[in-house]
């Protein structure tokens, strides 16, 4: 297994939990699956934060080695694929609803500027400003890392970091929504941990991890269920904080539900990591799966709900049971997407390599 596979694992979770939560009225009616993948984005968010820092560091080293290399050359490079695929996807949900045909270029316009051909395109408006003020944040973190400092005034910084890069989220509301609200505290909080040693799994750990999450999805709980009632406005708890914050971009229950969710993701894909010369090669496929799919894990995220509307349209919903319906649609909507990135990159491969020579 590879060095980070852990972090494709947890964004296997992240992505099966947008896709399940996205099948409501199709593929289950239950509220509890909804209240229990409500983590989902939030980990997305989070490990993307840290897979920045991974790249930032890279950069970083860089400059250190005077090789030439700008911050805004590589916002772009990092935005260039995600814009295209953007581009292409709106196209597809566009001219899957017969809205575009070759001709509307106000209404793909439109679309594109507004990421409203279709319900998850949202979270593109998020990531693309995230990742270009990443740089800005990761250029804190690193000063706050690499002044020498005690540990508990180290410390004491990255929590004044993370308490403004909330408040600047939070105060945002309703006046430049794009910086993300609270996902700029959970993205900054990526960075950091991205940034720091991996903490080492230890058995102690469990009781707060476990401890953590069931907090968490307590307080989600009630949050949820008053939504469920009628009440998009509620704010009890320790959400009375932060009224504002609904559910998306997420109240501090959720945010608390999702830390609980990666760090026991984290202890249990690490723990499996560490032994896994002792356990069976079959039972480390569905790790091997779920690696897959978190490499993955943004074609899958732009391009399920897409599958499951062309699935939809040739009657596949006139399957025998919900299970075989079931097993259908989540294949196809985990692994068409995968299938064609794989094939669309040998081919982009295969061309490079032939206009090389």
């Amino acid at each position: 297994m590879g060095k980070y596979n852990w972090l494709y694992q947890i964004r296997g979770m992240a992505i099966i939990a947008v896709v399940v939560c996205h099948q409501q009225g199709l593929l289950h009616s239950s509220e509890w699956i909804q209240l229990l993948t409500l983590y989902s984005v939030t980990i997305f968010i989070f490990c993307a934060g840290v897979t920045q820092a991974f790249s930032l560091k890279k950069l970083n080293s860089s400059f250190i080695t005077n090789e030439r290399y700008s911050f805004s050359e590589y916002i772009i490079n990092r935005l260039k694929p995600i814009i295209l695929s953007y581009i292409v996807v709106t196209i597809a949900y566009l001219s899957q609803r017969n809205m575009w045909t070759g001709l509307e270029w106000d209404m793909l316009f439109n679309a594109l500027l507004t990421f409203s051909a279709s319900p998850p395109l949202y979270f593109l408006r998020y990531f693309i400003v995230l990742i270009c003020v990443a740089p800005i944040l990761f250029a804190f973190v690193n000063i706050i890392l690499k002044k020498n400092s005690s540990g508990v005034v180290t410390n004491l910084k990255i929590i004044i970091l993370l308490i403004l890069t909330f408040l600047i989220g939070y105060y945002s509301i309703g006046k430049l929504d794009s910086l993300g609200q609270s996902y700029l505290f959970v993205y900054t909080a990526g960075i950091i941990f991205g940034s720091l040693p991996f903490p080492k799994v230890k058995n102690v750990q469990l009781p707060f991890i476990i401890t953590t999450l069931m907090f968490g999805l307590w307080s989600t709980k009630e949050f949820y269920w008053a939504r469920v009632a009628g009440n998009f406005n509620y704010a009890e708890g320790i959400d009375s904080l932060v009224p504002k914050l609904q559910m998306n971009p997420p109240n501090l229950s959720i945010i608390i539900y999702s830390a609980g969710c990666f760090f026991l993701f984290y202890w249990c894909f690490k723990k499996v990591e560490i032994h896994q010369d002792r356990i069976p090669v079959f039972v480390l496929y569905p790790f091997k799966a779920l690696t897959l799919m978190g490499k993955y894990s943004l074609d899958i995220f732009l391009w399920h709900l897409f599958v499951q509307t062309f699935l939809t349209s040739f009657e596949i919903n006139l399957l025998p049971n919900i299970w075989v319906k079931r097993i259908v649609y989540y294949s196809a909507m985990f692994f068409i997407p995968v299938i064609f990135r794989i094939l669309y990159e040998k081919l982009k491969n295969y061309i490079y390599d032939n206009y090389k020579k």
